[in-house]
């Protein structure tokens, strides 16, 4: 082949030169990068299933049907359609079921095609989608990434979540007349090198500033009266989330997807980021 389109008469052979676009091209909507937290409505579609794919889709399957789901780790060199596949079992578990029964068609195994339509007669997932570091920097702000997360997808669906977050607790603290001698203490001894008046640190709260969170909950603690929050670790929260949702019909499990979740792994803080890692997926058990 060459770089250009003629053809050449020789005696009795006809030799055509073509251009390698005319025999292989690119969809015009391709993504050279498949990102699960901002997707293009619909283009999971385009990924093409194989055997590993089908044989990993069939396993998480067979999980939660034994009724001990498991976490699965999904490993490869960059490129190979780990955020891809991620997505379109994330989709087969979660869209409504006339959506994906196209894309169920393009399964080659049949027996699969008919224990996912089988498995979703019973089971819908509210799926969560993170994505990298996220700004964390240990496991309380793991734990707040994650409750983000799932506020967001909740709003998405027009869902009003019956649990509340940290930073939602937190400005019901401030709000709270009880404790608005601690509040003045705040506004004038803490944050008054930011200028922040109780108006300001309730905005900061609202636009998730991790900061000033955490710099409230250490007055707390320094001054004993964490319990005063009502606060909870990350895995009693993912519990009565999870119970709040499936009590309220609005899904049958809740499943986490972490797209480029190795980079947590190199801060500082990771011992801590691996433990409560372990934490959460003790929860499917």
């Amino acid at each position: 082949f060459t770089g250009e389109n003629r053809s050449i008469q020789r005696g009795r052979v006809h030799i055509i030169l073509m251009k390698y676009s005319d025999i292989i091209g690119v969809k015009k909507d391709y993504q050279s990068v498949f990102d699960m937290t901002d997707e293009r409505t619909g283009y999971w579609k385009n990924f093409v299933t194989n055997l590993a794919f089908e044989k990993n889709l069939r396993e998480i399957i067979n999980s939660f049907e034994s009724g001990k789901p498991k976490s699965v780790w999904v490993q490869g060199t960059y490129g190979t359609g780990k955020s891809h596949s991620s997505s379109v079992i994330k989709h087969l578990l979660s869209d409504p079921v006339n959506e994906i029964e196209d894309f169920l068609n393009t399964l080659s195994d049949s027996q699969l095609r008919y224990q996912v339509k089988s498995f979703r007669q019973k089971h819908t997932i509210f799926p969560v989608v993170l994505k990298g570091i996220c700004g964390i920097r240990d496991s309380n702000d793991m734990g707040i990434a994650i409750q983000n997360a799932i506020k967001e997808e909740c709003s998405h669906r027009g869902i009003q979540l019956g649990v509340q977050t940290d930073f939602e607790r937190m400005i019901e603290f401030v709000n709270t007349p009880k404790f608005s001698s601690f509040v003045d203490y705040l506004v004038s001894d803490v944050f008054s090198s930011y200028g922040l008046t109780k108006e300001g640190i309730i905005n900061k709260l609202q636009e998730k500033d991790l900061d000033t969170l955490d710099i409230i909950e250490k007055q707390l603690k320094d001054g004993n009266l964490s319990s005063v929050t009502n606060a909870k670790g990350i895995e009693v929260w993912l519990r009565q989330v999870a119970d709040f949702l499936i009590s309220n019909h609005y899904c049958t499990d809740l499943m986490i997807f972490w797209d480029e979740f190795t980079p947590l792994l190199s801060i500082t803080e990771r011992r801590a980021i691996l433990s409560t890692t372990q934490n959460i997926a003790e929860l499917s058990g």
